[in-house]
């Protein structure tokens, strides 16, 4: 993520209300998940690509945090969040970005 994207991002976070942080970690996850990608085709290595995987997964952690458990669609919120952290350690562990498309799935719509 570029140090413009970090900034943008910070100021986006500043002026937002709950719902709109909601998407604002989305938006970070898939850019931290396209990091993870640019690290593994662009040859910057496994540190890289590492990095990028651990970041999205905090993104992912966040989100996971604020769900409203009160509420019963959380509970179908969470199993996609948990599907979509399965599939940040398979890209780690399997060292592959295959599974980081499912992330991009899941987490855009």
């Amino acid at each position: 993520m570029t140090k413009e994207m970090k900034q943008e991002f910070t100021l986006r976070i500043t002026n937002a209300n709950k719902s709109e942080t909601i998407v604002i970690l989305c938006d970070m996850l898939l850019a931290y998940t396209e990091d993870a990608k640019n690290a593994f085709t662009g040859g910057e290595g496994k540190a890289a690509f590492g990095e990028a995987i651990r970041k999205a997964r905090a993104c992912l952690s966040e989100l996971i945090n604020s769900l409203n458990r009160n509420y019963e669609i959380a509970g179908h919120i969470y199993e996609l969040y948990r599907y979509t952290e399965r599939q940040l350690i398979a890209a780690q562990v399997k060292q592959s970005i295959e599974p980081l498309s499912e992330v991009g799935k899941v987490i855009s719509r």
